[in-house]
């Protein structure tokens, strides 16, 4: 079982990289459909790693909403709502002010300004309250980051 399990849209694949990494670098176990390998079936592996995981980070962009606040993807909706429906749904935006229709109620952590440092003080909320769902991590070793991000880096 993975710590997180990061729901987004393709398109903002760069940024979740980067998230990704930092929150590894926390000490997190994090799952997204990077991991999945070729020849499975997408969809079987997306609904196991989204019910084992620990809470559910949904990244909110210009992508994955639309104007009207819509999930412009099914599915980031639907990975969504099951955070919401588990009440492990942790929801961030990259632009001030966008909340998808539905999810306004939950806060979001803004990464507008994140620039992908591993200090930052909104990451630092986000990695804490990531933390009250799954408790707290110790920062892996050298060679432990290391053979995960080897592990990211040659599952792409």
């Amino acid at each position: 079982m993975a710590d997180i399990f990061i729901s987004y849209k393709r398109e903002d694949r760069s940024l979740v990289i980067k998230l990704a990494r930092v929150l590894q670098e926390r000490g997190f176990t994090v799952w997204w459909d990077r991991r999945i390998e070729t020849g499975e079936n997408w969809l079987k592996c997306i609904k196991r790693a989204l019910d084992a995981a620990a809470c559910v980070v949904v990244v909110w962009t210009p992508h994955s909403l639309a104007t009207d606040r819509t999930y412009v993807s099914e599915m980031v909706n639907a990975e969504a709502n099951e955070g919401w429906r588990r009440n492990i749904l942790l929801p961030v935006t990259t632009q001030h002010g966008l909340y998808a229709f539905g999810h306004d109620l939950l806060q979001a952590e803004d990464l507008t300004d994140w620039q992908g440092n591993k200090d930052d003080p909104a990451l630092a909320r986000l990695a804490n309250n990531i933390a009250r769902h799954c408790g707290e991590r110790d920062l892996p070793g050298e060679a432990e980051l290391a053979a995960w991000l080897r592990a990211e880096d040659s599952n792409h």
